[in-house]
C-alpha cells in the first residue's frame, strides 16, 4: 500500500512538473522535500523525549499528520500548483510581524509541545487519559485538517504567511470555508493545537498550545488591519462575513 501512494505522489508530481515554469517548478521540488523532513522531525520531536517506540498515541499522531501530507501532494498539488509552489517558502513582502509569529505559534510552540508531551510520557507527569480523550482529540484533528485543505482548495492565495500577491492579481475570496468565517485556516489550526494535547495524553503540552493559540489570535487582528488598508474589497468582505474565527462568536 505504501509503495502504491508513493508512486501515486510520484505521478501527481510529474503530471504537475510539466504545466508549471522552471521556477514553480523548484518551489514545488522544495516544498515536496520540506513535507518529508516535517515527517522525520515530527517522529524525532515525539520519540526521542519519550526514550520509546511504545507510544501508540504519537504513531497516531504521525499517521494522521502523513495523511495531511499525501492529501497535500495527492490533491492540493495537481490542483493548484501555484499555490503548493507558494506556500513552501516565506515571500518577499511578507510582514515582519507576520514572520515573528509565524515562528512562534507554528514552529516554536508546536515543536515545544511536542518535547514536552514525549517527556511527559516517559516520566508520567500526567495521569493516564481515558480512551475517549485521545478518540476525540484525533476526530478534533481530522475536523480541523479537513476545514484547511478546504480552505485551501478553495483559495488560491491561502499562503503560509500575509502578502498581497500582486504578481497573482491578489482578490478577495468569500466561497467555502470564507462564506463562513474570514480566517477558516486559522480557526482550523486552532482545533489542531487543541486537539494536540488530547491526542498525546499530555496536559503540560497543552501549555504551549495554548501560546500558538493566542498567537493565532493576535495573527487574525494584524492581518485583518493588513488586509483591510492593503487588499481592495476586502473591507466591503468584512461587512459581509463578520466573524473571524468563530460563527457567530468571534
Amino acid at each position: 500500500m505504501t509503495s502504491t501512494i508513493i508512486s501515486q505522489i510520484e505521478l501527481s508530481q510529474e503530471d504537475c512538473m510539466n504545466k508549471v515554469s522552471a521556477e514553480t517548478r523548484q518551489a514545488i521540488q522544495t516544498g515536496v522535500r520540506k513535507k518529508a523532513v516535517y515527517v522525520v522531525l515530527l517522529t524525532l520531536a515525539l520519540f526521542l523525549p519519550a526514550a520509546t517506540l511504545q507510544w501508540w498515541q504519537a504513531w497516531a499522531l504521525i499517521g494522521l499528520s502523513v495523511m495531511g501530507v499525501a492529501f497535500e501532494l495527492l490533491v492540493l498539488l495537481p490542483h493548484d500548483p501555484g499555490l503548493f509552489a507558494q506556500r513552501s517558502a516565506v515571500q518577499e513582502g511578507t510582514k515582519q510581524w507576520d514572520t515573528i509569529l509565524t515562528v512562534l505559534s507554528v514552529l516554536v510552540f508546536y515543536a515545544v509541545a511536542l518535547v514536552i508531551a514525549g517527556l511527559d510520557f516517559r516520566f508520567g507527569w500526567t495521569p493516564p487519559f481515558a480512551l475517549w480523550r485521545h478518540i476525540l482529540g484525533m476526530v478534533l484533528f481530522l475536523i480541523s485538517s479537513t476545514i484547511i485543505y478546504w480552505a485551501m482548495m478553495a483559495n488560491t492565495f491561502f499562503t503560509a504567511t500575509v502578502r498581497i500577491r500582486t504578481e497573482r492579481a491578489h482578490q478577495v475570496c468569500d466561497r467555502g470555508p470564507y462564506a463562513i468565517v474570514r480566517y477558516p485556516g486559522y480557526a482550523g489550526g486552532l482545533l489542531t493545537y487543541i486537539a494536540l494535547p488530547l491526542i498525546l495524553g499530555s496536559w503540560w503540552a497543552a501549555i504551549p498550545a495554548a501560546l500558538s493559540i493566542i498567537g493565532f489570535i493576535l495573527r487574525t487582528y494584524l492581518e485583518d488591519q493588513t488586509l483591510k488598508q492593503e487588499l481592495i474589497g476586502y473591507q466591503a468582505y468584512t461587512q459581509k462575513v463578520k466573524y473571524r474565527l468563530l460563527p457567530g462568536i468571534f
